[in-house]
Parts: structure tokens; C-alpha cells; sequence
């Protein structure tokens, strides 16, 4: 829970809307804070797994009420959210970043990004893939 209340108040402050600094104390139990209502996700790379990727991680975070909109754009504009596929890393090898600047995701290849993507959901906002056909996707409510 600690870290899910770490990322949805960096989202916030990023957005303008934090209550609460990135590492700052957690607030006290039961406190609110105003969520983002949109986020954007910039992609950097193609292909049919890179998009699915985009969409996975558009899917979930809207699912969890971690945001109300999310919209994906193509390389060069403005986003709060990178998934970028990296040189640097070796094939399926997965990295992600949250920091004031915003959060970066990255795979060695289009499948290392998904799984990257996936690897955030699980740790940062509770995501468990129980069965092919039966996900559990926690219901943030907009507040931490």
C-alpha cells in the first residue's frame, strides 16, 4: 500500500494537483488526496507488442481509477509517461523510473516493454493476473 500511495502522489504532483510531496510522509490513514484525471503516454518505438503495451498500461491505469483519461501520443509530444524501447538493455530485460520529471518505462525489446509494463502494474498499483481470463485491477478511487 506504502508504495501505491508513493506513485499516485508523484502522479499528482507532476500534474499540479499533489497535496503531498513524492517523499514526503505518508499521509495520515484515511487522508484524501485529489488525483490526476488525465494522464498522456508518449511511445517511442513500433510494432503490434509495443502498442499492445501502450494500451495494457492506457487499460489499467484507468481500470484502478489511478486515472480517469489516458490518452497515448506518438514520440515528440509533451507526455507525463515514456515507454521507450532501450539499446542498452538486453532482450526482455525491463527498467522503470518514477521520478518529479515523470516516469519512464523501458524493455530491451517490444517484449521486454510489455513485461516492463506489467512488472509497474503488479508492484505500483496491485495489479495480479490470477487466470488468462480473471485479472484483479485494485480500486484506487482517484485518492491515496
Amino acid at each position: 500500500m506504502r508504495a501505491n500511495r508513493k506513485l499516485m502522489s508523484c502522479l499528482a504532483m507532476l500534474l499540479g494537483t499533489a497535496l503531498v510531496p513524492c517523499w514526503a510522509a505518508d499521509p495520515a490513514p484515511g487522508a484524501a488526496l485529489t488525483m490526476p484525471r488525465q494522464l498522456s503516454i508518449r511511445v517511442q518505438g513500433d510494432g503490434e507488442t509495443v502498442a499492445f503495451a501502450a494500451d495494457e498500461l492506457r487499460r489499467l491505469l484507468v481500470a484502478s481509477h489511478a486515472a480517469e483519461a489516458v490518452q497515448v501520443v506518438k514520440a515528440g509530444e509533451p507526455a507525463l509517461v515514456q515507454l521507450s524501447l532501450d539499446a542498452e538493455l538486453a532482450a526482455e530485460e525491463i527498467a522503470y523510473q518514477i521520478s518529479s520529471a515523470g516516469m519512464v518505462i523501458r524493455g530491451g525489446d517490444p517484449r521486454g516493454l510489455l513485461y516492463a509494463v506489467w512488472e509497474f502494474c503488479e508492484r505500483e498499483l496491485g495489479v495480479h493476473w490470477l487466470t488468462p481470463d480473471n485479472t484483479h485491477v485494485p480500486d484506487h478511487g482517484f485518492r491515496l
